[in-house]
């Protein structure tokens, strides 16, 4: 089962240090809003609810835990250690099954800041970035800086987007649909669309630059995203182009020439295409949403 939490406001992180223990038997409360991201490093780990339930957590494993209600971890190693970043924000919590975590994967974009993640925690290889991003913030956090708190933040953010990928990479690989190295490919085939946006994207171009061959690559990229290329990268395009309306004052022309699109008309019909509105119109409406003073 897989859980969905949507931030109903910017996190704050509260610690986030390392701990080893030989008795490792620790007591929590619950905190409606609080969360703690943990890896548990050394030993495997029980965690009892009060209603007598356990679940085993093991050794390696990170997990996100809500403090909705009180419980204990405990074990019986000889010794445990783990790396933890505690963080309080107001949630909404639901469950998703991986046919539509999948879909997520697939959707354009989503308006909401929404965390995926399976209850039981995820078994990952030792070179995953997310350890190092654990014991900078261990770090990070206890400077009394106001940059480092903000530093603090944005690492975290980037933290819950790491345990999102996973978690989409682990339904991917369960329904069987990508090899591991397919997925690695059809992943980077994706990072790089988004760092060149503004240069002629073909198939043929990816797959000069990531070493294999049109047609498988075409294949795992449709698997992993739902889409062909062409039309990703579009769809991209598109999401690019409606930031800069909207952030940078841009005009559309300004918008597109940024985005690769030099003909206004043709970045038009594109934004119409996959927006299913006229620039005028995502304008005007984003303008009232925006305006003070109106209802």
């Amino acid at each position: 089962m897989y859980q969905k939490l949507t931030f109903l406001e910017m996190p704050h992180v509260c610690f986030a240090h390392e701990y080893a223990t030989s008795n490792y038997d620790i007591h929590f409360t619950a905190a409606p809003k609080q969360m703690e991201f943990t890896f548990y490093e050394k030993g495997d780990v029980i965690r009892a609810m009060e209603d007598g339930s356990e679940e085993p957590v093991a050794q390696g494993t990170y997990q996100l835990a809500l403090f909705d209600k009180p419980f204990r971890m405990y074990s019986c190693a000889p010794a445990c250690s783990h790396i933890t970043v505690g963080f309080r924000a107001a949630y909404r919590l639901s469950g998703v099954s991986r046919e539509e975590l999948l879909a997520v994967n697939r959707r354009n974009s989503e308006e909401e800041l929404s965390v995926y993640f399976p209850t039981e925690g995820l078994q990952l290889d030792e070179h995953n970035p997310m350890k190092g991003l654990l014991q900078r913030l261990s770090i990070l956090s206890s400077l009394p800086e106001n940059a480092q708190k903000l530093r603090c933040t944005a690492l975290l953010l980037e933290l819950m987007a790491l345990l999102t990928e996973e978690t989409i990479r682990t339904a991917v690989l369960e329904e069987g649909a990508l090899s591991p190295s397919g997925l690695l490919y059809a992943r980077r085939a994706v990072r790089y669309i988004a760092a060149h946006l503004s240069e002629k994207i073909t198939l043929d171009c990816l797959s000069e630059v990531l070493g294999i061959c049109p047609s498988y690559l075409s294949a795992l990229f449709k698997a992993y995203t739902g889409r062909s290329i062409v039309d990703y990268t579009n769809a991209m395009r598109v999401e690019k182009v409606k930031e800069l309306l909207l952030t940078r004052d841009f005009r559309l022309r300004e918008a597109g020439v940024s985005v690769g699109v030099l003909d206004e008309n043709y970045m038009s019909r594109l934004f119409k295409k996959y927006t299913g509105q006229s620039v005028q119109s995502f304008q005007r409406m984003n303008y009232r949403r925006e305006s003070p003073g109106e209802n």
